[in-house]
């Protein structure tokens, strides 16, 4: 700007000139250019729209053909199998319900692509046959499917299904064919993203060749997995290109499924490199990517002509603005500089100087106007010349006396400047807030810390202000209110002492008290009030948030009581403690809790073993059975922790009790539930284990049966034989003869070597038996609801038993018990039911690491078999430090380091939908933990194994 400000007019004219038409021909011609250049472009991307949803459309409804064709052609493989199953059924004779049975099982054997399906109708759309056997027998005849299918009798029919556990509907296809002498409807679905491998590349390689952008383009397709199912070059784009390509681009095409993509290409022996387009699309019902391309100066040179166009006609209209302007500015120029001279030597003081312009122009008239004020100028110079001299002898007198007054002014003014200064002084130094207002309401002053702690703002901006000018801080009401008491006070005089609540500048709520007084000028007329602030929040706040804690103590729904350090007097108790004891305040504050524990608890011996804890360890938590006032129990659960003085000493006991009972039945019944859970889970393995000694027992019973006939019979014999015995001996020779005839005929040697063996496996078989039924007795039985002393090896040895059918197949176990670990208190039939889950969860574990090795379950009797090298589940007992310790160990898969933190949440399950309902760890814990005061580890390394601990107090844990 300063450039133009200071150039000649001559330039100034070219180049306002130059501005202003180069200005409209830009606009005017830009403006033209993006019109037509609008018109292009949109023709261009139109074309290129059009080309790629050609060509997408064009796969597509290849791709629906084959489809199609394939559902029809399985449709009428189904009914090919019916008719066969029908004509056979008439020749044989045989009956009709048996042919339809026959059918159904072939057709149940037919699979449609990954999870496609074969099902039937008759006229009632009643299904015949479904994959899924609770609906068969049942009528759809009002869904969508059912009428479309009755109404087509034959033909191809596209629908969208939700499936049980999926989140939206996802497109199906299906094909209907009519069996006309049962009247079946034999149906064919499945869902189309899953036929995608069904359309072929030769299918789609005629639509494909001759789409692209540009004569230089190329077209393909690209799968789901990103590989490259088919592409085309044209003339001048090399197969390189395409491989090029489809490697540098293909992840940013799978991630954004439609676009476009630049990038610069030189053609093999070409001699630059030139900018090309990709535009690409996906194909939703195959999850397919069809792209087609072109060179970007082949595609958009209509474009680029009419640009260069503009251009040259731009720059030649320029040129003939610059030469017009040139000449016309000469014009204007020539005189000004005559005139600038005339003026120049005017300034230098040469007022005899005159213009010598006549012409009737602006410059002429310009010219006589500077004559005469050349004329006015010389006249005034000598007026003034004369006046100068009088007022210069007035002034040197007036300024003598000015400067007397002056110094006196200035002494006065500082010894004032002085003492407001250390008025000043006093008044930031007083950390209070401390203002004045004078007696029109307006601030004449204030500290630094009324300014900028209340108001946020610096002292010298409140003063001439009223309290209403600060809205933030004096609310429109307050205002008022301040401006009225201060009105008064001024009338009557004194001092006046109130409490205010202030938005402060920190955005917080404050308590003020302020003490205000009037003050006098010289005269003893009120002048103004001066007010002092004081801030009392920390103590409001102290006070409000004691009351709230007050409150919230006595309304909470714990009962909760506060006593001596030494369990002594009771000091407090809240309403929840008089609704679960009965008990009111009045018989339970101020009296010894010793005294009280007898009426509260069960127990009489818990004072002694909460201070005992409390000094150990500054809480005691734990269950008991609670009494009420009228008798009545409950189940309560209690923890005491320590409340410490200022000084760090313990100084008062703080209870908090909450009534469980009611908490307690449901977790007995969910626990109940949860085992007889997993030993219906664990019962075809019980059965299987069962069936084995039972069979052979069966077989040596029938052994047993016959062998007993045979030796009745010779007993028989030998008795027929002794009633007639001879007296010769050749008769006794005859009959020993006849006797051992029989024993050898009857098989006696081997019934004697055999029948032994058969009594002693029948014996064992019915004592494993035995075992087992023991076992799922002790396992299965509902337990006691207080602890009891218990053998937890015994208990190890039982849940083995019980499991073993989960286990023996995929894993070898090893014990090492400590024979010498004394029994526990604890809740046996719960502590059973951790080692299951622990010994369940170990044998999955080592059956999902072993699947490499071909781990099968057998789904009629749940039987697992392993070829390889079985797992090892190892179980440890032990006795540390007052604690029984129980480890169970395995080689399985392992746990990730991210959900160790996550495996005791309730509901929390790494396993497949129905095979785990994410309950068995959480359960565990709650027992071990919170039932036993134990403690319930885990350590796992991925790949190598998991070790649980489980440790049991061997003292009583109440």
């Amino acid at each position: 700007m300063r450039l133009f400000r200071n150039a000649s007019v001559r330039l100034k004219l070219i180049g306002t000139n130059v501005f202003y038409l180069a200005l409209l021909l830009c606009l005017g011609g830009g403006l033209a250019y993006r019109l037509v250049s609008d018109v292009f472009l949109s023709h261009i991307e139109s074309e290129i729209q059009l080309a790629s949803t050609s060509v997408a459309r064009n796969m597509e409804l290849a791709g629906d053909m084959a489809v199609k064709s394939f559902l029809r052609a399985q449709a009428e493989t189904c009914l090919q199998i019916v008719e066969r199953v029908y004509i056979e059924s008439i020749q044989s004779g045989t009956d009709k319900e048996e042919a339809k049975r026959k059918a159904i099982e072939l057709l149940s054997s037919l699979r449609v692509g990954q999870s496609g399906y074969v099902f039937c109708l008759d006229g009632d759309a009643r299904l015949i046959f479904h994959p899924r056997p609770e609906l068969v027998g049942k009528s759809i005849v009002q869904t969508d499917v059912a009428q479309r299918m009755l109404g087509l009798e034959e033909g191809y029919f596209e629908y969208e299904w939700r499936n049980p556990g999926e989140d939206a509907e996802r497109a199906k296809g299906g094909y209907v064919i009519r069996f006309r002498p049962w009247d079946w409807y034999i149906g064919v679905s499945g869902y189309r993203d899953e036929f995608s491998e069904l359309v072929t590349i030769g299918d789609l390689r005629g639509t494909l060749e001759p789409m692209a952008l540009s004569s230089g383009g190329m077209a393909f397709l690209i799968g789901a997995d990103g590989s490259l199912l088919l592409g085309n070059t044209t003339q001048g784009t090399a197969e390189s290109e395409m491989r090029s390509v489809y490697q540098l681009f293909v992840k940013d095409m799978l991630r954004n499924r439609n676009g476009r993509i630049q990038y610069q290409w030189k053609d093999p022996g070409g001699g630059r490199f030139r900018q090309r387009l990709i535009v690409y699309q996906e194909m939703p019902k195959f999850n397919w990517i069809v792209g087609i391309s072109g060179y970007m100066d082949d595609i958009y040179a209509p474009v680029l002509l009419l640009k260069y166009w503009s251009l040259g006609a731009f720059f030649v209209f320029l040129a003939v603005v610059l030469a017009v302007s040139h000449v016309m500015g000469m014009s204007i120029v020539g005189p000004l500089w005559e005139l600038m001279d005339c003026f120049k030597r005017g300034a230098r003081g040469e007022y005899d100087v005159r213009s010598t312009r006549t012409s009737q122009d602006e410059i002429g008239m310009l010219g006589r106007y500077f004559n005469d004020l050349m004329n006015r100028l010389q006249r005034h110079t000598d007026f003034m010349e004369k006046t100068v001299e009088e007022r210069t002898r007035e002034l040197a007198h007036l300024n003598s006396e000015y400067l007397r007054e002056i110094d006196e002014k200035n002494e006065a003014e500082s010894k004032l400047r002085q003492q407001l200064a250390f008025l000043d002084t006093l008044l930031s130094t007083i950390p209070s807030p401390v203002f004045y207002r004078g007696t029109d309401g307006r601030f004449l002053g204030c500290n630094r810390s009324y300014a900028r702690d209340v108001l946020g703002t610096d002292p010298e901006a409140v003063r001439g202000k009223t309290v209403r000018d600060f809205g933030t801080t004096y609310i429109h009401e307050l205002g008022s209110s301040i401006m009225l008491n201060d009105a008064s006070l001024l009338r009557t005089g004194g001092r006046m002492q109130v409490e205010r609540v202030l938005m402060c500048a920190d955005g917080r709520l404050r308590d003020f008290v302020i003490d205000k007084a009037v003050f006098h000028d010289s005269e003893g007329m009120p002048a103004g009030i001066i007010g002092v602030m004081v801030d009392i929040s920390e103590r409001r706040n102290a006070e409000r948030d004691r009351e709230l804690l007050e409150r919230a103590v006595e309304r909470a729904s714990s009962a909760i009581f506060i006593t001596e350090a030494d369990l002594g007097l009771i000091r407090y108790v809240n309403c929840a403690f008089e609704e679960d004891t009965g008990f009111h305040r009045d018989e339970a504050v101020g009296r010894l809790f010793r005294d009280m524990v007898s009426r509260l608890y069960r127990d009489e011996d818990i004072a002694g073993t909460i201070l005992d804890s409390v000094k150990a360890q500054n809480v005691w938590a734990g269950r008991l059975i609670g009494l009420r006032k009228d008798g009545a129990s409950y189940e309560a659960e209690l923890s005491v922790s320590v409340i410490h003085d200022e000084n760090g000493k313990a100084a008062w006991l703080v209870g908090v009790q909450n009534d469980i009972s009611e908490r307690t039945r449901m977790e007995t019944k969910l626990l109940q539930a949860q085992k007889l859970e997993s030993i219906g889970l664990l019962a075809a393995g019980i059965a299987h284990e069962i069936n084995t000694p039972a069979q052979f027992v069966g077989d040596n019973l029938r052994f047993i049966k016959d062998s007993t006939a045979v030796l009745l019979e010779m007993v028989d014999s030998c008795n027929e034989m002794a009633c007639g015995m001879p007296e010769s001996k050749v008769e006794l020779d005859s009959f020993c003869s006849s006797l051992k005839r029989k024993l050898e005929d009857g098989g006696f040697d081997f019934v004697r070597a055999e029948l032994p063996t058969a009594i002693a496996q029948s014996l064992d078989g019915m004592g494993r038996i035995t075992t087992i039924v023991r076992a799922m007795k002790e396992f299965s039985h509902p337990g006691r609801k207080e602890k009891q002393l218990a053998n937890l090896n015994n208990a190890l040895r039982n849940t083995l038993t019980v499991t073993r059918n989960e286990w023996k197949y995929v894993a070898d176990v090893e014990l090492d018990l400590d024979d010498a670990l004394p029994e526990v208190y604890c809740l046996l039939a719960e502590i059973n039911q951790v080692f299951m889950n622990i010994l369940v969860n170990a044998s999955h574990a080592i059956a999902e690491k072993l699947s490499r090795d071909h781990v099968k379950r057998t789904q009629s009797t749940g039987t697992i078999s392993v070829s390889g090298d079985k797992g090892l589940i190892h179980l440890s007992s032990c006795a540390q430090n007052n604690m029984a310790v129980i480890r169970i160990s395995d080689t399985g898969i392992g746990i990730p380091q991210e959900h160790l933190q996550l495996i005791f949440d309730p509901f929390f399950t790494t396993k497949e939908v129905g095979k785990g309902t994410g309950q068995g760890l959480a359960i565990a814990r709650d027992v071990v933990v919170n039932k036993h005061g134990g403690a319930l580890d885990v350590e796992s390394e991925p790949g190598k194994g998991t070790t649980f601990t489980i440790s049991l107090p061997m003292a009583r844990f109440r």
